[in-house]
């Protein structure tokens, strides 16, 4: 997991365009976004990028990343999954067992 702070514009768009990559190379990924007004825009925005790449993926919307959905995911077996607007706040993230997690959320890492 990567954790990119604001303030240094060069190191921001250089981890960007490494995401971007990681993204790329992603299969199946389950967009994961939270349930408001900017979760809802970002997933929209992952889900038009990956549209555009061609990369087959789903896209859910909840309220709360807790220790319960956390153990939801894993037993779906999930493999790739993109947080938007979630995930950075919530220390459960790290007892996922997906290959590929990708946070994208403006909130501080809890």
């Amino acid at each position: 997991m990567c954790v990119v702070q604001m303030g240094n514009e060069n190191s921001f768009f250089a981890k960007a365009a490494e995401v971007k990559e990681e993204i790329l190379k992603l299969r199946q990924p389950l967009v994961f976004g939270h349930y408001d007004c900017d979760g809802i825009c970002s997933t929209a925005i992952a889900h038009g990028a990956l549209n555009n790449a061609g990369i087959s993926h789903r896209v859910r919307n909840e309220r709360k990343l807790d220790a319960k959905m956390i153990q939801e995911l894993n037993s779906t077996g999930e493999k790739e999954i993109i947080f938007c607007d979630l995930g950075s706040s919530t220390a459960a993230v790290q007892d996922l067992k997906a290959d590929s997690i990708i946070l994208l959320d403006h909130h501080p890492p809890a």
